[in-house]
């Protein structure tokens, strides 16, 4: 099969005008800075900042923020067309030194040398964690919240957001919370599935599935034929693959037509396309129970 791109690693935007003091969410009391923001001190509110990691990029457009974004990495889902500046792991940094940002957001794949070449410019970088479990992302985006409006107002931001994504991951596990578990996979690529442990692992659980993978991202064809998993979740261009996989052919899941196209990204990325994730696993798994939101 065919190996799709993988970055391990419905979005409801809220327009903001790229002041902090320019509308409502982002009004800025005298009390929100300065703040700090995993060991960095933010003394202002920044009105240029550039982000380099996906998963954070989508955390910010989902808090209404991106108006103060003007650059982020080549692997965003950049509708709106910013300037570009490579990735947290290939930095392009003497772009990102001349492009007037003051603070700089990366994951910790960001090297040391391009790191301190970016710091020693001036800029602020500011490195995010990864998160692997869902009751972190109320911290995440209390930080990401913090780092455009201040703390105060950075807080209740954060919170309404996140209100209106546990509003959505609830009511999925309430649906769900009296049927079986499913088994399943979530495969990213062709040999490669996420493990237990993940977000998308614990979303899963969330859904009503079960994981059938173990602890390594990478798995073989054997594993899963002995498995048996009664549902498959895969990227669109991988469907047909295992459909017609020999290998693959007498699994419960092929068998039953239980083959759903889900990008990796629902998990890999931490903004409201999260809930829309569980959704499509859950109305996969369970579709008695959950209507497709895709329908």
């Amino acid at each position: 099969m065919r190996k799709t791109a993988i970055f391990f690693t419905a979005i409801i935007l809220i327009l903001s005008f790229g002041s902090c003091g320019g509308n409502a969410v982002n009004e800025v009391t005298g009390a929100d800075f300065p703040v700090t923001v995993y060991g960095e001190e933010i003394e202002k509110c920044p009105q240029k900042v550039i982000c380099l990691s996906p998963a954070v990029t989508d955390v910010i457009i989902a808090l209404g923020s991106d108006a103060q974004l003007i650059g982020v990495s080549d692997n965003c889902d950049n509708k709106r067309a910013l300037k570009t500046f490579g990735s947290s792991a290939m930095p392009e940094t003497d772009k990102i030194i001349a492009s007037g940002a003051e603070i700089i957001i990366s994951d910790g794949s960001i090297p040391d040398e391009d790191k301190k070449k970016i710091t020693d410019s001036g800029k602020q970088v500011i490195i995010t964690p990864t998160v692997t479990k869902y009751k972190d992302f109320s911290e995440l985006y209390k930080s990401i919240a913090s780092i455009f409006s201040g703390y105060t107002t950075g807080k209740e931001n954060a919170d309404n957001t996140m209100k209106r994504i546990d509003k959505r991951v609830d009511a999925i596990k309430s649906k769900v919370s009296d049927a079986e578990a499913v088994s399943a996979v979530i495969l990213l690529s062709d040999g490669v599935a996420a493990p237990k442990g993940t977000l998308a692992d614990q979303m899963l659980s969330f859904a009503g599935g079960k994981n059938i993978a173990g602890d390594q991202y990478a798995i073989e064809y054997a594993e899963i034929i002995k498995a048996d998993p009664e549902h498959i979740f895969c990227p669109a261009d991988m469907v047909d693959e295992i459909k017609a996989d020999k290998n693959l052919a007498q699994l419960k899941a092929v068998k039953g037509g239980n083959i759903t196209a889900l990008s990796p990204f629902y998990f890999e990325r931490y903004g409201e396309n999260v809930a829309l994730g569980l959704e499509i696993m859950a109305s996969s798994l369970h579709p008695n129970l959950v209507r497709s939101p895709l329908k």
